[in-house]
Order: structure tokens, then sequence, then C-alpha cells
């Protein structure tokens, strides 16, 4: 499911498929969760997709 609210514009910071985390960052530290990374172009909010492993990691995401 696609959270258009995080939804950010294509062409941000000159990039051709602007890329934004689909969903919450993890809120424990150290815990590794599957999530979904979605490029808006051509007219559509998600685009393209691909998936990744992020860490909450005092603060930063990794």
């Amino acid at each position: 499911m696609v959270d258009n609210y995080n939804c950010i514009p294509v062409r941000k910071c000159s990039s051709n498929l602007t890329g934004w985390l689909n969903g919450e960052h993890p809120t424990f530290v150290d815990s590794i969760v599957g999530k979904e990374v979605c490029f808006h172009g051509l007219l559509n909010c998600c685009y393209w997709t691909v998936q990744i492993r992020v860490r909450e990691c005092q603060g930063y995401y990794v």
C-alpha cells in the first residue's frame, strides 16, 4: 500500500526519480525491519519500488 502522505515531489534535489520510505522508520534500537522504498516518476508516486532492510541505530537509520 502506498502512503501518499510521504510522497515527495518529482525531481527533488535534481534527482530523476525521487525515492522515499513507504511507511514508518523502525522505533526500537538495533531492530532491523524490511521496508519498501518508492520512487516518484512518470506521474506515479510509487512508479518503481525496491525492498530494503533498515536498522534504527541511536537516532540514525542505516
